[in-house]
């Protein structure tokens, strides 16, 4: 066989080069597929008991944004949008009424790219999940993966799709809805598998199934949904069943395969319809995701159907029916032996800060109850958390007057876990306030020590933080005899940009400076001056 020539060297690269770019022009035709013919298999996280979907969404000019999106299946809308990130996508209405706008460019985490319509996106309506959004953004961009939380994904889109959501497996599996006309549901693998199978309706847009609830009037309905980790109770429902903690059992799923939901969660009262159900006088339950979290959930848009598949063993939910009726009783004491009895149930942090609001309540309530309030706050809190937590409870303290001992205390507390604190501002925060209260009790050394540390890095665009700062330590130095240095920062105070200097502290700062002057000598204050 002849060597190859340069030829076949060329021919044989010019063809390796067109098949790539061939496959590789097949991939990316691919690479966007309309909703109704997608097979999607998206990965889910649960984050403070939200079920959220990382996707990055894409403006008409191209520019990407990635963010995650909470999984609500009690909301009816297919997309919600706060109002900045709705803007940002630079929707055109005039074009959405006419039906003349071009998809939405949505990629999933995975690779998954659909194109969805413009129509599918829609404003956010509720305050509260705006500023539940907004708390889990803050408080947990870690498990986030740093993508802040900006809207919901409702049925309006899962309705695409023949739906199996797995948290255990923490996969949301979305099929083409008709698969295969002639298959009967009934037997699917879903209904020969599950542990309850049973027929839905569709109410005011959400997904109801009946429920048979003790009582001489038996039926109700279960709203399908995942807005709240609990599965709640109607409040009202609650009390005329006279069970006003909704220890309420039991509570049957009705359907082909019947299952008692109160095996598995505790129901918690809440008012939580800001949409009636259009059925009347229905008594009613919102399911949350510690439902989803003990079965896979499947939805059959086709024939109606949905099947629970037990995932988890029943476990009566003790802890929570005990804090659902430390919330009934509503008192400091009630919420303190709920923690001391469930030191380390999920609640315990919501306890803990109720606990506290009480505590400040109460008609002078004691330093050692408010102080072991704290402490339940704090170590309840996530570790990088606790600093930042305790610094908000001092500073209301230090405020208070004749608090100064107790805000003392709190600061200690709190400090004593700034090595794992997430920002370490807050650190220098909380040394500051603990220098102003040593400062306050006349402890010089202590408030020298504290304000010292608070002036070691500065804080950006925090001037109040910078001025307070260099005028405490310019008091504490006056104090202690030390005029050259008690001058410069006194300087310092007043050379601070955007400092809130108001006029009392003004004249306060000017007569220190024109009375230490006497006391310098010319030299060095020349040098301090220059």
């Amino acid at each position: 066989m002849r060597p190859p020539t340069l030829f076949h060297a060329f021919r044989s690269a010019l063809v390796g080069v067109l098949g790539l770019c061939w496959a590789l022009g097949i991939s990316h035709a691919q690479d966007a597929v309309s909703p109704a013919s997608a097979s999607l298999s998206l990965p889910l996280r649960l984050v403070d008991g939200h079920i959220i979907l990382s996707a990055t969404l894409y403006d008409q000019g191209g520019a990407d944004d990635a963010v995650s999106l909470e999984l609500v299946l009690d909301s009816p809308a297919a997309i919600t949008l706060h109002g900045d990130q709705l803007g940002w996508l630079k929707l055109d209405e005039s074009k959405i009424r006419k039906n003349q706008h071009p998809p939405v460019k949505v990629v999933f985490a995975g690779g998954t790219t659909l194109q969805l319509p413009a129509t599918d996106f829609k404003p956010e309506g509720s305050s509260a999940r705006v500023d539940s959004q907004n708390r889990l953004t803050q408080l947990f961009p870690t498990q986030l993966d740093e993508r802040k939380v900006k809207g919901t994904i409702g049925l309006g889109f899962l309705r695409n799709y023949r739906v199996t959501l797995d948290l255990v497996g923490r996969q949301l599996t979305l099929a083409p809805s008709i698969t295969d006309a002639a298959a009967s549901p009934t037997e699917s693998a879903a209904a020969q598998g599950s542990d309850f199978s049973g027929t839905f309706e569709l109410r005011d847009g959400r997904l109801t199934l009946p429920v048979q609830v003790p009582g001489p009037r038996p039926s109700g309905l279960l709203v399908l949904g995942s807005s709240f980790y609990d599965t709640l109770i109607d409040q009202d429902l609650a009390k005329a069943l006279d069970r006003p903690t909704g220890d309420v059992e039991p509570v049957t799923l009705l359907g082909e395969t019947p299952i008692e939901l109160s095996r598995y969660v505790a129901f918690r009262p809440k008012a939580w319809r800001a949409t009636p159900i259009a059925a009347g006088d229905e008594r009613l339950f919102l399911s949350g995701v510690n439902l989803l979290a003990a079965f896979r959930l499947e939805i059959d848009w086709t024939a109606s159907q949905l099947h629970l598949t037990q995932q988890a063993d029943p476990a009566r939910p003790e802890a929570d029916r005990a804090y659902f009726q430390a919330e009934t009783t509503g008192t400091a004491d009630a919420f303190e032996a709920y923690l001391k009895a469930f030191p380390e149930s999920r609640m315990n942090n919501e306890a803990a800060r109720k606990l506290m609001a009480l505590r400040i309540d109460d008609f002078a309530p004691s330093d050692e109850d408010l102080l072991s309030a704290l402490d339940w706050v704090i170590k309840t809190t996530s570790a990088e958390r606790r600093t930042e937590t305790g610094l908000t409870y001092v500073t209301r303290f230090a405020a208070t007057p004749g608090q100064t001992a107790l805000a003392i205390k709190a600061a200690q507390l709190s400090l004593s876990h700034s090595r794992l604190a997430m920002t370490v501002q807050d650190v220098y925060r909380l040394h500051r306030v603990l220098g102003e209260l040593y400062l306050e009790q006349g402890e010089l050394e202590s408030a020298w020590k504290h304000l010292l540390s608070a002036a070691f890095v500065p804080i950006a665009r925090d001037p109040d933080h910078a001025f307070r700062v260099a005028l405490n330590l310019a008091r504490v130095y006056e104090k202690q005899g030390r005029a050259v240095r008690a001058y410069s920062r006194y300087k310092a105070a007043l050379a601070v940009p955007g400092a809130p200097i108001t006029a009392d502290l003004r004249k306060e700062i000017t007569d220190a400076l024109a009375r230490l002057k006497t006391g310098i000598p010319a030299e060095t204050l020349k040098m301090l001056d220059s």
